[in-house]
């Protein structure tokens, strides 16, 4: 048996329906039951179904929710529920969205693009920075006052992999702060930061501070990954022209419509 719990809004969009065919004489072969007079009909429980994408649903289950509803429904209408204020509030903000999100179902779900207009979305594209990728080295020490003299020694011309093997109490220590190839998500965001900041070849001028301890960073290469196959990427680009063609409406609706926000 499915859960009897349905919206109230649904209950009184289903009891207007209802009424409506009684009003107009529905046909008693059409009549799947009645609730204290209000008719359930076979096109509700198809429509029910259709609703909630369940097209296997057993018809009987789904006439008891219905009957079920309708139940909660009048005796909600007995209560006096909608008299109160959070209530109809309630139900004016389900049919707000209710409406909005159906009306740009119906406006944008069978919205295409051409060849031409994928291609074009396709190489205007840029790199998705996040997944740029470093190579670098640290040395990490317990005192900004260590990372400072390292810092130093390193402009009198030391060399970064000594240091690191001698003075680093990180566990690359031993391959001289070798940190390898990673992306920037990988680090600490104070480390991600500084990277960021950091062309290939430099080295921290000033220590980067951590959970972990004080670091001086050496950045030896970065690299920008592979620009994926077109083909692989063809849902993701009418996915990144669909949503600007929301924006772009939105924006204009926003634009020709009478908006005044009060502080």
């Amino acid at each position: 048996m499915m859960k009897t719990a349905l919206a109230l809004c649904l209950a009184i969009s289903l009891s207007a329906c209802n009424q409506q065919e009684a009003a107009s004489n529905i046909a008693d072969d059409q009549i799947a039951a009645s609730v204290n007079d209000v008719i359930i009909s076979h096109a509700d429980v198809k429509s029910y179904k259709a609703a909630k994408n369940m097209p296997q649903a057993n018809d009987k289950q789904v006439l008891e929710e219905l009957i079920a509803t309708e139940l909660l429904r009048q005796a909600a209408n007995d209560s006096n529920l909608l008299e109160r204020d959070d209530i109809r509030y309630q139900l004016r903000l389900q049919e707000s969205e209710f409406m909005a999100r159906a009306f740009m179902r119906d406006k944008f779900s069978k919205m295409t693009f051409t060849e031409e207009q994928l291609i074009k979305e396709y190489e205007l594209g840029g790199q998705d920075k996040s997944k740029t990728e470093y190579k670098a080295r640290h040395i990490l020490v317990k005192t900004p006052d260590e990372a400072r003299a390292i810092i130093d020694a390193l402009r009198a011309g030391g060399d970064f992999l000594s240091l690191a093997k001698e003075r680093s109490t990180g566990p690359s220590a031993v391959n001289g702060g070798d940190l390898g190839w990673f992306q920037a998500a990988n680090m600490v965001p104070e480390f991600a930061s500084a990277l960021q900041t950091m062309a290939a070849g430099d080295v921290s001028v000033s220590p980067v501070q951590t959970q972990f301890g004080w670091h001086i960073i050496k950045l030896e290469d970065i690299r920008e990954p592979a620009k994926p196959e077109f083909e692989n990427v063809r849902g993701q680009i009418q996915q990144s022209l669909l949503s600007k063609a929301i924006n772009d409406y939105m924006e204009n609706l926003r634009q020709n419509a009478d908006i005044e926000i009060r502080k």
